[in-house]
């Protein structure tokens, strides 16, 4: 039994097997492939054509199909069960087959091949990618533990794509020698294909060699700052070809692997703070160092630093005598990519302190010396050479002409507007009057409603450049514990949200259109993304307004603003975009805001901020509301918390945010219970808030 077990019933057991094999490739070549060789040869069309007859052709073409593979595998097992076929094989041979010995050498075999690849590539797909797991991400936990993961998964997939092609190579050789094939021309025509591909594809193959390399040995992975290719900038992306970077210009460098000689990471690990702080040579070197040791000190102290901060900074040593100074070198560790961040702080609270310590930083000096000049018989002549400016005498300091806008807005801010006479009260300063606001805070809940530009952050020339001072968010971030704070801007959420990086705060974007609190997001009902004639209105003022230079166009969900900041003559620029707006067909159903040197058109709504902040009120219950405000937006919040405080009992009070560089309108100053001198102030007040509440 055993010995006909291995001579008959063994082949016998592989046709059937090799039968019901086949039969199962058929139907997945009918149900999966033809569909796919359709698409790629007629597309939807061709689809849609064979969609009527498919079932009922493929079931007819599988009937047949598995008829003679059921033919082929009954005469297989008849004649090793030792059936006299010879009939069956004297008509086939008529037609030059020998059914059963061409079934059971060489199709059985061929089918025994494929089920085998198969088999072995399954395994190979389940053991290799959790034995690379496992090898890459050993003793690593964390953010680390995930980034090795993800190098192991692509390495990976690199090495099942690698082993399966091979594979399935030596399976199809060994299937084309099972039908007779002559592999002799057909593997020196695949040498010679190889060779050409071999040439034009060097640098692919260099490249993804490298990728594997970079991946394998972790050069740097994706959010670190690497210098690659002559490059530097944030890693956005690695693959097997090659390395994507953003610079600080936003540029994106994309730097194939195979021409990375040289790479330096910035971010690996940890960072390190490296500053060379000059000092005059007249200064008391010892004074000097315990200053910045104690600045030191307290920044890796304070609450939101000592987070990012893993050694403490400190006076490493004298560095150099240099031609104006003294240099002393500060050195400390920080978190990965946070050293600038640091170093950004560090040399704002030095600056602050030898200000106050009276320690001179050192610079160039030049003195211009003025000649004498021969002078012209001609008495017009010597008119028209004298300065019409006295200069100064020789080795007295030059002191050139003040920024135009900065003289334009202090002249504002200070009431030198010859055109308008009207007084305005001007309230009280709020740092004067701190007990109040402390009397405020005792009232809770309490919420905090602050817009952006202008009072968290300086106006900036464009307004993707404006930045928030680290002492800004520290101060929010411990104010956001014992109060709620409100974004209340003229911004979209998702800038407002990039800009100020505060999770839990209420983000109230596009002057209360748009509402983003605990990651769900709404807006306002009837409101809809910037329309048609918005478009159109965007277009006709680039054209008509394209020719004055500072004007810069920004686009936004439900609105499109005008910036004139950057232009020369502001207040022609000014009268130039109000002008084009109020004779604009396509303005119909948008409202107009003015703030700080923009215009902005906005879908109209009967939401504006100080339904905003009313919305907010009720709906926390808040009991103490502080509103700040620096433009013409901002009335309508400031006198919806006097209408609140009238009729509904709130406590709170409204605070202008003015200053010698911003001009608040006379609307908000006389809506204002305080006021506050510039975002200088703004970030002083939020700090003592957050002591007194922290």
């Amino acid at each position: 039994m055993e010995d006909w077990f291995f001579e008959t019933g063994l082949w016998i057991l592989v046709a059937v097997v090799s039968a019901i094999v086949s039969f199962l490739l058929l139907r997945f070549s009918m149900q999966k492939l033809l569909p796919r060789v359709a698409r790629g040869l007629g597309g939807a069309r061709l689809l849609e054509l064979l969609a009527d007859q498919q079932k009922s052709a493929a079931k007819w073409t599988e009937m047949l199909l598995g008829l003679a593979i059921a033919v082929g595998a009954g005469l297989a097992i008849a004649a090793e069960l030792g059936a006299d076929i010879t009939v069956v094989n004297t008509r086939l041979k008529d037609f030059g087959l020998d059914a059963g010995f061409w079934m059971a050498t060489h199709v059985l075999r061929s089918v025994v091949i494929v089920v085998l690849v198969l088999a072995a590539t399954r395994a190979i797909s389940r053991i290799l990618p959790p034995l690379l797991r496992t090898g890459m991400s050993r003793g690593k936990q964390g953010t680390e533990q995930d980034e090795a993961l993800k190098r192991a998964d692509a390495l990976a997939q690199v090495s099942l794509y690698a082993a399966s092609a091979v594979i399935w190579l030596i399976a199809g050789v060994m299937v084309l020698a099972e039908f007779g094939f002559n592999l002799a021309p057909l593997l020196a025509g695949v040498g010679i294909v190889g060779i050409a591909l071999g040439f034009g594809a060097q640098h692919l193959v260099r490249d993804m060699i490298t990728g594997v390399f970079i991946l394998l040995e972790d050069h740097y992975r994706v959010g670190d700052v690497a210098s690659v290719g002559g490059k530097t900038g944030m890693v956005e992306a690695v693959s097997l070809r090659r390395t994507v970077l953003r610079d600080l210009d936003g540029i994106v460098h994309m730097i194939p692997n195979g021409e990375i000689t040289t790479a330096s990471n910035y971010t690996k690990t940890y960072s390190r703070v490296n500053l060379d702080i000059s000092v005059a040579y007249k200064e008391d070197l010892d004074r000097v160092i315990r200053v910045l040791n104690r600045v030191c000190i307290d920044l890796s102290e304070s609450e939101y630093f000592s987070d990012l901060i893993v050694e403490p900074l400190r006076v490493l040593r004298v560095n150099s005598f240099d031609d104006s100074g003294i240099g002393i070198k500060v050195t400390g560790v920080t978190k990965p990519i946070r050293q600038w961040e640091v170093a950004g702080e560090l040399r704002r609270r030095i600056k602050r302190e030898f200000d106050r310590e009276g320690i001179e930083i050192p610079f160039p000096h030049r003195t211009l010396y003025w000649g004498g000049q021969s002078q012209p018989q001609d008495k017009s002549m010597a008119a028209a050479v004298r300065p019409t400016t006295t200069l100064p005498d020789p080795g007295q300091d030059i002191i050139l002409p003040a920024d135009p806008w900065v003289q334009e807005m202090e002249a504002q801010a200070e009431g030198r507007d010859q055109d308008d006479e009207t007084p305005v009260r001007m309230p009280e300063k709020l740092m004067d009057n701190l007990d109040e606001i402390r009397k405020l805070l005792k009232r809770s809940p309490v919420a905090l409603f602050t817009p952006i530009d202008g009072t968290l952050s300086p106006i900036a020339s464009v307004p993707r450049f404006a930045r928030i001072s680290p002492a800004v968010r520290q101060a929010l971030s411990v104010l956001s514990r014992r109060m709620t704070i409100v974004i209340l801007t003229g911004r979209d959420v998702s800038s407002a949200r990039s800009l100020v990086g505060l999770p839990s705060a209420i983000y109230l974007g596009s002057h209360g259109l748009e509402e983003w609190e605990r990651g769900n997001t709404t807006i306002a009902s009837g409101v809809s993304v910037v329309s048609r004639d918005m478009r159109r209105l965007v277009r006709a003022a680039k054209s008509a307004l394209g020719s004055i230079s500072g004007i810069e166009f920004e686009e936004k969900p439900f609105a499109v603003a005008i910036h004139y900041r950057q232009a020369i003559d502001r207040a022609g620029a000014r009268e130039a975009v109000l002008g084009f707006l109020e004779k604009s067909p396509h303005t119909a159903g948008l409202t107009l805001y003015e703030g700080s040197m923009v215009v902005e058109m906005q879908v109209s709504s009967e939401v504006n901020k100080g339904t905003a902040i009313q919305l907010v009120v009720e709906k926390h219950q808040i009991k103490t509301a502080l509103v700040l405000g620096d433009d013409m937006t901002d009335v309508s919040g400031f006198n919806m918390l006097e209408h609140l405080r009238e009729t509904a009992g709130l406590a709170g009070c409204n605070v202008a945010v003015t200053g010698r560089r911003v001009a608040a309108p006379p609307e908000l100053i006389s809506a204002a219970d305080y006021q506050l001198d510039g975002t200088e102030a703004v970030e002083i007040f939020l700090a003592w808030m957050a002591a007194e509440v922290g």
